[in-house]
């Protein structure tokens, strides 16, 4: 075996490149606002996105997969690294250094459904205006076109098109994460990083609502990030998976290797707590102790060290670099080395 970085399976030009992503927030404290510190909260994070796949993004609760990605589509300015976008698979595209005016055209193509149905639409707009505000700023069709467009986004997504004159409190949850999934359609991305889309609606809400996003995805050709703590949810989405812990990537695979053969004592923690519907079925929980460490002063060698079961004296100085399981899968672990 050898060491890499994360790697995707060699196939047609990645639709999005992540190399090296950083974002700290820093830690200010004084009259003068003195820069005392820095919350690493995306630590040196690679991977790839090819077209019409589905890469899913797990960990704990505070490990970075919403900064993530919220960084990669700059609503949050990253501290370093690049994210690159590649329309035409011939080219390819800074994300980062791009103005404003090339930003908001390239956004056109990557979009976001957001954790929270609630939160994330305007209390104050119908939800006709909410969907068909992208489409009058950006001018994809006559003002004339909009409301039948919106009409047919809302169809599509399982919401009625009379409901369009109505807020979004007259909705319930699964609703409102419909029409948020509308908004995201409405100028046809290729991209769309799902931010905890389900883990707010009910079990029977979220099987439906998973199920729209596959067939939006073969019908769009859509490349999702799907951010997401249900592994169960996960493995029936995704097409690849990658393990994040305190701001870094510690393993990235196709889904059936990750789930057959976890590498990464985290991921084996991980997957030790799915519960499995045949009570025959005897399975070793994998117990961590302490607590996850501060991302304000990480540890100084692989940062999950301090709880893993198996960690020598080596994981405690020196952070292990990728390595190569197979074509596909990779993990940071100084034990498969």
């Amino acid at each position: 075996m050898t060491n890499t970085s994360p790697a995707a399976p060699v196939a047609e030009r990645p639709l999005i490149e992540v190399e090296d992503l950083r974002k700290y927030f820093p830690i200010k404290k004084g009259v003068f606002s003195r820069h005392v510190g820095d919350v690493k909260a995306l630590d040196g994070v690679s991977f790839t996105i090819q077209p019409n796949e589905t890469l899913s993004l797990v960990g704990e609760s505070g490990c970075g997969k919403t900064t993530c990605g919220r960084t990669l589509l700059r609503l949050i300015e990253p501290t370093g690294g690049r994210a690159r976008y590649n329309p035409s698979g011939n080219e390819s595209i800074d994300l980062g250094a791009l103005d404003r005016g090339d930003m908001r055209r390239v956004r056109r193509d990557l979009q976001i459904i957001f954790q929270d149905p609630y939160s994330s639409l305007n209390p104050r707009m119908t939800v006709g205006n909410i969907v068909g505000e992208a489409l009058r700023v950006h001018g994809v069709c006559a003002k004339s076109e909009v409301d039948d467009r919106v009409a047919d986004l809302l169809e599509r997504v399982g919401v009625l098109p009379e409901g369009r004159n109505r807020f979004p409190h007259e909705f319930s949850g699964g609703q409102r994460q419909r029409i948020g999934i509308a908004r995201a359609l409405a100028l046809s991305p290729r991209f769309i990083v799902c931010d905890e889309a389900v883990s707010a609606l009910d079990v029977s809400i979220q099987a439906q609502v998973i199920n729209l996003l596959k067939d939006l995805q073969r019908e769009y050709r859509l490349s999702y990030l799907f951010i997401a703590h249900d592994l169960s949810v996960v493995r029936y989405l995704s097409d690849r998976i990658a393990v994040m812990y305190l701001g870094r990537i510690v393993e990235i695979g196709r889904t059936r290797e990750i789930f057959e053969h976890p590498a990464h004592p985290y991921t084996q923690a991980l997957l030790s707590a799915v519960p499995h519907a045949d009570p025959d079925r005897k399975k070793q929980r994998v117990l961590l102790t302490g607590d996850v460490p501060s991302p304000v002063n990480p540890p100084k060698g692989c940062h999950f060290a301090p709880r893993c079961p198996v960690a020598e004296k080596r994981c405690f100085e020196s952070y292990p670099q990728h390595t190569t399981m197979s074509d596909t899968h990779t993990a940071a672990c100084h034990l498969l080395q």
